[in-house]
């Protein structure tokens, strides 16, 4: 489990988004009342463990619905769908056969 405190960084982030600062307020001032709102510097909090985390890293992906605990990354999916499509269902596939992906099929 990861836990990302409310801080000042949570507020900028609402105001680089297009929320007004009345809301901004509003956010940090119910996170203070609430004594969720970190004002800590880095290194003054005590974590089990802490991670850095380039977000260039971070790919999208997709997963499911078949089976949701298989991540596939976004720039694969049309390689890895083709995949599927065929493998047999035991294989975690849909097991279809000789699938013409460019007949189209008009749902009323």
């Amino acid at each position: 489990m990861g836990f990302f405190p409310v801080d000042h960084e949570s507020v900028n982030y609402l105001r680089a988004t297009g929320r007004s600062e009345e809301e901004c307020l509003a956010f940090e001032n119910y996170f203070r009342g609430t004594k969720m709102f970190v004002d800590a510097l880095k290194g003054q909090i005590d974590y089990s463990v802490e991670i850095d985390l380039d977000l260039a890293d971070v790919q999208p992906s997709v997963a499911g619905p078949k089976r949701p605990q298989d991540r596939i990354n976004l720039p694969e999916l049309g390689r890895k769908f083709r995949e599927l499509l065929e493998k047999p269902v035991h294989d975690g596939g849909y097991g279809k056969k000789q699938v013409d992906l460019r007949e189209k099929h008009v749902v009323d």
